[in-house]
Order: structure tokens, then sequence, then C-alpha cells
């Protein structure tokens, strides 16, 4: 069995799914696939350590989390059970995500950016 390793780039980072993505790689039943990931906010790590965003979002395609992809499996067919196992994820020096107050689209459209306080009630 085979081991990959994939590393965010413009080539193989989309912030959708769908199928008109060409597959970066092909690979068999069995095989690993390794993988870096941006944060929330599409940063990683400089060589400095500082936080930075290498690449520009694409506005119809990379409304979401940075994902790489698509794997294309080889003997996979339409209505098949895909297995995947996650065996180890090993956290980076820091990330970003975000909650309420934080000005983006979830809490805009929910209400959270203009609030002092929630109320869980």
């Amino acid at each position: 069995m085979a081991v990959f390793r994939v590393r965010p780039d413009r080539s193989n980072l989309y912030g959708s799914i769908s199928a008109e993505f060409d597959p970066i790689l092909t690979i068999n039943s069995g095989d690993t696939v390794q993988y870096s990931c941006f944060d929330a906010g599409w940063g990683t790590p400089s060589d400095e350590g500082k936080r930075v965003k290498p690449y520009e979002r694409r506005e119809k395609i990379d409304w979401g989390h940075a994902l790489c992809g698509s794997i294309q499996v080889m003997e996979a067919k339409k209505g098949m059970t895909l297995e995947i196992r996650i065996n180890e994820v090993i956290p980076g020096p820091f990330g970003f995500t975000s909650a309420g107050k934080y000005p983006n689209w979830q809490n805009q459209k929910l209400g959270l950016t203009e609030c002092d306080e929630l109320n869980l009630e």
C-alpha cells in the first residue's frame, strides 16, 4: 500500500466541493493520504512562525474552509460506500476559528455580531 503526501497549494486547494474539480491524485483502496491543512481563515504558518494567507480566495469556489482534493479511488463506483479512517491528527503551532461577535457571514445572519452577551435560556 502506498503513502501519498498532500500539501496545500493553488493547484489542489478549494473552498467548496464539486464533481467539476479534477482529482489531484488517484489511489487504490487501502492507500494512505497525509494532508497538511490551512486553518479556518485560510491561514498557515510562515517560515518565521507568523500566520500568513498565501492565497486569495476565488469568489465562486472558495467561500468555505480550505480543502485539498479531490482524491479518486480506483475501482470505486457510484453507489458504493466509502470508508475513511483518520489515523492521527497533529495540531499545528496555531490556528484560527471564530465564534459569536466575530463579523463573519454566519454570525451576521444569526445576529450574533451586535449582542453584548448571548442569552442561552
